[in-house]
């Protein structure tokens, strides 16, 4: 179950980066965050720790789609993977 959250993490900090500013998608990224509300922006392109629930869903049962129960444990691990990467690089401000 670890190595499936630690995939879903990495994917969703991958879907994240390519959104960022001057990325291959950024302009998509700017237009979302310019022009959507913050409660949709956010868990489309704005915020990796946001968008692991909604994408890391996606990628589980795109990929395993085999158990109910695992699939929230697995979701819930690669959310908190994502905070704690955010928390430790500084992507995610504490104050």
């Amino acid at each position: 179950m670890l190595e499936k959250a630690f995939i879903i993490s990495f994917i969703v900090m991958a879907i994240w980066g390519t959104m960022l500013n001057g990325m291959i998608f950024g302009k998509l990224g700017n237009y979302i965050v310019n022009n959507l509300p913050e409660w949709i922006s956010k868990p489309l392109c704005d915020c990796f720790f946001c968008m692991t629930a909604w994408y890391g869903t996606a990628i589980y049962w795109i990929i395993w789609g085999n158990s109910g129960k695992e699939w929230v444990i697995v979701v819930i691990l690669a959310m908190g993977i994502n905070i704690t990467i955010g928390l430790l690089t500084k992507l995610i401000k504490t104050e």
